[in-house]
C-alpha cells in the first residue's frame, strides 16, 4: 500500500514541476512575443490616430461652447471624419490582434501538446478567439449599459470567475484538437468532473507563494524590479499551462 508521500509524488502537481524544462522557456518566449505584439500594435494605432488628428486640425472640444453655429457645423465634419478613422483603426487593430494571438498561442500550444500546428488549427484558433472576443465585448456592454449599477460589481465578479475557470480549460482542450467538438468537450470536462477545482486551488497557492517571494523585489529600482516580476510571472503562467495540460491528460484517460 502506497504512503501519502508516495501518492503525492505521483500527482500531476509534482509532475508539473518536473516538466519545467527548455519547453517552458519556449512557452515564455511565445508569451513575450504576444505581449510585445500587443504593445507594438497599440503604439502604432495610437500614433496613427494622433497624426490623423493633427492632419484634420481636430478642434479643441473644451472651447466648443464659445464657437459660432457656423464653426460648430464646420467642426462637426472634422469630428465625423476623425471618428470614422478611429472606428476603422480599432476594427483593423482588433482583427490583426486576433490573427497574431491565434498564431503565437497556437504555436505555444503545439509546444505543450507536441502536436504540429497546421493551417487548419490556425484558422480554427482565429475563429475561437474572434468568438470569445465578441462575447467579452457583449458582456461588457450588457454590464455597462443594461445592468443596474448596484448589481454590476457582483455580476462582473461572477463573469470573471466563470471566464478565469473555463477559458484555460477551453484553450487546453482546443489545443489538442482545434475543432468545434472540443468546445463542448471542454465545458463538459470543466463542469462535470470538478477535478480542476483542486488544480486551480494548487495554482492559487503557488501564485500566493510566488507573490510573497517577489515582494522584496519591489524595493529594487523600478525598471529592474518590473522586468524581474514580469519574467517570473510569465514562467509561472508557463508552468500553469503545463500543469493544466498534465491534469487534462490524466482526466481524459480515465
Amino acid at each position: 500500500m502506497k504512503t501519502i508521500k508516495e501518492k503525492f509524488k505521483q500527482t500531476a502537481f509534482v509532475e508539473s514541476f518536473k516538466s519545467i524544462n527548455k519547453e517552458t522557456i519556449k512557452i515564455v518566449m511565445y508569451d513575450l512575443l504576444t505581449l510585445f505584439s500587443f504593445a507594438m500594435l497599440t503604439v502604432l494605432l495610437s500614433k496613427i490616430l494622433q497624426l490623423k488628428a493633427k492632419a484634420l486640425n481636430l478642434v479643441d472640444l473644451s472651447t466648443i461652447m464659445q464657437q459660432t453655429t457656423e464653426e460648430i457645423s464646420a467642426n462637426a465634419g472634422v469630428l465625423k471624419s476623425y471618428l470614422m478613422w478611429v472606428s476603422v483603426g480599432f476594427i483593423i487593430y482588433f482583427l490583426i490582434a486576433i490573427v497574431v494571438i491565434s498564431f503565437l498561442q497556437g504555436k505555444l500550444a503545439s509546444v505543450i501538446t507536441k502536436i504540429k500546428f497546421r493551417i487548419k488549427g490556425f484558422r480554427n484558433f482565429s475563429v475561437l478567439n474572434l468568438v470569445i472576443a465578441v462575447i467579452l465585448i457583449v458582456i461588457l456592454l450588457i454590464l455597462t449599459l443594461l445592468i443596474n449599477q448596484t448589481a454590476q460589481p457582483y455580476l462582473l465578479l461572477i463573469a470573471i470567475v466563470f471566464l478565469v475557470y473555463t477559458l484555460p480549460i477551453l484553450y487546453a482542450v482546443f489545443s489538442i484538437k482545434p475543432e468545434k467538438k472540443s468546445v463542448k468537450k471542454a465545458f463538459r470536462i470543466a463542469f462535470k468532473t470538478w477535478k480542476f477545482l483542486l488544480t486551480y486551488l494548487m495554482t492559487i497557492i503557488v501564485f500566493v507563494i510566488v507573490s510573497l517571494i517577489l515582494w522584496p523585489i519591489t524595493y529594487l529600482p523600478q525598471k529592474l524590479s518590473t522586468s524581474i516580476i514580469v519574467l517570473v510571472y510569465l514562467i509561472y503562467i508557463a508552468w500553469f499551462r503545463q500543469y493544466l495540460f498534465i491534469c487534462l491528460e490524466r482526466i481524459t484517460k480515465k
